[in-house]
């Protein structure tokens, strides 16, 4: 397990992109009372967000897993304490004892403690900066009420204001939608299933004259469901969509009044 429990890497260009599942490591204080297994963890953790990150000079990658702490949930709900809480599955052999759970909480408020510190840097040079907030879904072809299972949903419910960002959205929806990938048109679509989670409330309430957070669940078709392996070339493709479309989002923000 690395020193530390995620990177944070300060860039030149007022977007930041961020891996809030990207991360599988597990203190040792925790793993001992897991009983979901390794490969039930990689499945709903977020593995190749940790590449994507790149596609801005300033990012922020977690390395715990979000089956420690779920840095997208609400304080009192980033622990998974009953199966209801992580879609069914049964996290806990134990449940940790309140000592090591107290340990997992000081990390997320260290957490948001340095995001604090980060976007406030990032209002003081850009005055408006975008967040690109990074996750995967995925498929289930056996969930009838999942009609669409977009290859890319967008997420904006959070925006207080989603006016003043319509610009910006727009122009990445419609890169998107346009881009040939691989020779195909991906499916992209605005708030589905996933309107983005508890970090964009937390950017908003904190930070709600200077930062646009965009919420991009991508679906996993770039990962084998049933092996979790990754595909580097279609992953290395989704990377390069990324960097493309940060690309017309950043040319976007300057007009932004």
């Amino acid at each position: 397990m690395r020193d530390r429990p995620w990177t944070i890497q300060l860039g030149d260009t007022p977007l930041v992109a961020v891996a809030l599942h990207a991360g599988h490591e597990i203190h040792p204080a925790v793993a001992r009372h897991l009983a979901i297994s390794e490969a039930e963890r990689w499945q709903e953790e977020d593995p190749a967000t940790a590449r994507w990150v790149d596609l801005a000079s300033t990012y922020v990658c977690v390395h715990r897993s979000r089956f420690e702490v779920d840095l997208n949930r609400a304080r009192e709900r980033a622990i998974y304490r009953v199966p209801a809480d992580a879609w069914g599955l049964t996290v806990w052999r134990t449940v940790p004892p309140e000592a090591v759970i107290r340990q997992s909480l000081q990390l997320y408020d260290q957490f948001y403690a340095a995001l604090d510190d980060l976007f406030t840097q990032f209002q003081a040079r850009y005055d408006r900066f975008v967040i690109f907030d990074l996750h995967t879904y995925n498929y289930r072809p056996e969930m009838a009420d999942w009609r669409i299972q977009p290859d890319i949903e967008i997420g904006t419910k959070k925006m207080p204001d989603r006016s003043r960002w319509t610009p910006l959205v727009d122009r990445l929806i419609d890169d998107l939608r346009s881009y040939d990938f691989g020779g195909r048109r991906l499916d992209v679509q605005e708030n589905v299933y996933y309107g983005g989670g508890y970090f964009p409330e937390w950017v908003y309430r904190t930070f709600p004259d200077s930062a646009c957070v965009i919420t991009l669940e991508i679906q996993k078709f770039f990962q084998n469901a049933a092996t979790g392996q990754i595909d580097p070339d279609l992953a290395l493709a989704v990377f390069n969509l990324l960097k493309f479309v940060a690309a017309g989002v950043i040319e976007e923000l300057k007009a932004v009044p």
